[in-house]
């Protein structure tokens, strides 16, 4: 059995920071904010979701032509979820940043506080957002709703797994009971 992960190519990551790096100004491409888990209890737990938060960016943006960003694939390594102010820092930035976005990928099969907390800013500006869990779309729907926003802002898409695969179903290697194999999931 494989990972996702050891399905795509080698230098994906690399790929991956050229494609921002030169799609800067690109206004072809819809630019969407990645929502996905970034804390943990371990360092290793964060490079874990750090790295899933650029795998979610790479399919966004090879499979789906996005113009992907998510400011938890790099922040945890200048700021430290553990110094309060330091998360505070970041959390800001990471409302700062969703108002340039057109639409919302909630991505992975957990919801955090933090998250919780961008969907509720995503939610006040009526921002489009789609969930790819399933198991996540009625609670994002309250969470909309709390905030007194239209939960039809949230809509589902079944069509790209990988999106709603948790960190840790993205590294593990994979069961065998999945309808379709790692290495087709990223068939670009």
């Amino acid at each position: 059995m494989i990972s996702i992960i050891d399905t795509l190519p080698e230098n994906w990551e690399t790929d991956l920071e050229l494609h921002l790096l030169r799609n800067h100004t690109n206004r072809n491409n819809r630019k969407v904010y990645i929502c996905s888990p970034c804390n943990a209890d371990t360092p290793e737990g964060i490079q874990r979701n750090m790295r899933a938060a650029r795998l979610y960016m790479y399919y966004a943006a090879k499979k789906l032509r996005f113009n992907a960003r998510a400011p938890h694939a790099f922040l945890p390594v200048l700021l430290s979820d553990k110094i309060p102010a330091e998360r505070g820092r970041a959390l800001r930035f990471g409302s700062d940043f969703i108002e340039n976005n057109e639409t919302f990928l909630i991505c992975g099969s957990d919801i955090t506080a933090g998250m919780s907390g961008e969907i509720g800013t995503v939610s006040l500006l009526s921002m489009p957002i789609m969930v790819y869990n399933e198991d996540l779309l009625l609670r994002v729907r309250k969470i909309v709703t709390r905030i007194g926003a239209d939960k039809s802002l949230v809509t589902y898409n079944a069509n790209h797994p990988v999106l709603g695969m948790s960190p840790e179903e993205l590294f593990s290697p994979s069961r065998p009971n999945r309808s379709r194999r790692p290495d087709e999931l990223f068939d670009f």
